[in-house]
């Protein structure tokens, strides 16, 4: 029996293909399906409308993930967000 040593930093969480977790494939199957229904009703050829959904998934599905300390970069933005916009609750007024 072969004993493999893992680092101590190895994620362990499940991703599609080993490369994609599950949380981001789902948001950009939702974005995926939002933006072909846009680009179908638009007056355009099939051809430019793959180029355009090429054009502007692909990269953004690439970007979203890189991972920023073990937390893909959306999920990372969105907490950052969502901080933001509740900042007055942690602010004491007297």
């Amino acid at each position: 029996m072969k004993k493999y040593i893992f680092p101590m930093n190895f994620d362990y969480s499940n991703k599609f293909l080993g490369l994609f977790e599950y949380k981001i494939l789902l948001i950009f199957f939702v974005t995926g399906f939002l933006l072909a229904y846009f680009l179908s009703q638009l007056n355009i050829s099939l051809l430019t409308s793959i180029y355009l959904f090429i054009l502007v998934f692909i990269p953004s599905f690439l970007l979203a993930n890189t991972t920023i300390f073990k937390e893909p970069l959306i999920l990372f933005m969105f907490c950052i967000i969502k901080h933001y916009l509740k900042a007055n609750i942690y602010i004491k007024k007297k």
